[in-house]
């Protein structure tokens, strides 16, 4: 009987042990712990939107000479790349032997008309023929005169000269070479006229300015970077292409040359001295954007106004201030008033602990 009433007491003290421990707070297994996050703290700086392109040196002035005649080339003593001055003679265009030939014929032409005035003249004063015959045959003689001299005029071999000062760019003819009238002979470019042509999307096409800033690369110059600017923007579109073509200058002068290939970065809107986030800390809702911020230790949603968006960062017009903590991961589920572990933070805080503790220590 006695172990009995011993055995009884032991089931009843286990029993209310085991009541207590499930009731205790620290037992409760319903309460879910604060969810971990990532904060980086908003800056002020400055943010372009860039839009990316490919383009090609060009030369805005040029000229293809052509031949005013048939005839052989003479003289062609120029190559690719000689510095040519306006008026200089490049080469001859000889035309001698066609030159004689019209010279002969208009000597002819000249003898007879003059033949014919002779006889004219001695029907008309024996009264055979009236005197007007005599003033038709005498204009006659005068164009045959004025044929000759233009014959003569032109007897001489053509030479053509540069425009203006320029460099050449290419000499299609040598010596000896027959060319055909309008046929070309040599192409000349200024060198002070080269600048970088780009064709723009027609997406962007309607948000380029004249004189925004260019970022340039040259394949030419491998690493170096040069700063220019949209000079002309053509009014038309390539209708085949969909295309605006622009031409950028650049600041510096640079010894480039027709043809070389440049990579772009035209700068459509710049902000500075602006709010800038990670684009990350951004929360589509249904009343717009938002953000969520680390106060208290607690999630503050704050709804804002973005700008522009450039190299996975953001804009921020209004809604947060610089140097609030944003939260950018692990806030796609969070609540306002929610409480947030950040991530690094309580390292952070027993490090700040220990120095302090260092410090009185040594007080």
């Amino acid at each position: 009987m006695k172990r009995m009433i011993v055995f009884i007491a032991f089931l009843f003290v286990t029993v209310w042990l085991t009541g207590c421990k499930e009731d205790s707070p620290q037992g409760n297994s319903s309460k879910k712990p604060a969810p971990t996050v990532r904060a980086v703290q908003a800056r002020k700086g400055t943010i372009s939107n860039k839009l990316e392109l490919t383009g090609s040196v060009i030369a805005t002035c040029t000229a293809k000479i052509g031949s005013p005649a048939e005839g052989p080339v003479m003289n062609c003593e120029i190559r690719e790349g000689d510095s040519v001055q306006k008026g200089q003679i490049l080469l001859k265009i000889g035309r001698r032997q066609a030159a004689d030939a019209l010279v002969e014929a208009a000597k002819e032409s000249l003898s007879r008309e003059k033949e014919d005035l002779r006889r004219i003249e001695q029907l008309v004063k024996g009264g055979a023929i009236p005197a007007e015959e005599l003033d038709i045959a005498r204009l006659q003689v005068s164009r045959a005169n004025a044929e000759l001299s233009k014959a003569l005029e032109s007897a001489g071999d053509y030479e053509i000269m540069a425009p203006w000062d320029g460099l050449v760019n290419k000499v299609y003819v040598t010596d000896g070479y027959f060319v055909a009238p309008r046929e070309t002979l040599v192409e000349i470019y200024d060198p002070c006229s080269l600048v970088i042509s780009a064709a723009v999307p027609e997406k962007y096409a309607a948000r380029i300015q004249t004189g925004a800033e260019v970022n340039v690369k040259l394949d030419a110059w491998p690493g170096d970077t040069f700063t220019g600017h949209i000079e002309r923007i053509y009014p038309y579109l390539d209708q085949r292409l969909r295309t605006r073509t622009v031409e950028i200058a650049l600041e510096k002068s640079v010894d480039f040359a027709p043809g070389m290939f440049a990579r772009l970065e035209v700068m459509l809107e710049t902000a500075s001295d602006t709010v800038i986030v990670p684009a990350e800390a951004i929360v589509s809702t249904p009343k717009g954007n938002a953000v969520f911020i680390v106060k208290n230790k607690k999630a503050a949603r704050r709804s804002v106004e973005t700008g522009i968006e450039a190299d996975n960062h953001i804009e921020i017009i209004s809604g947060i201030q610089p140097g609030d903590m944003v939260i950018v991961a692990g806030n796609d589920k969070l609540k306002d008033d929610t409480p947030v572990k950040v991530l690094g933070q309580s390292t952070a805080e027993q490090k700040g602990k220990q120095k302090a503790g260092t410090g009185d220590n040594r007080k």
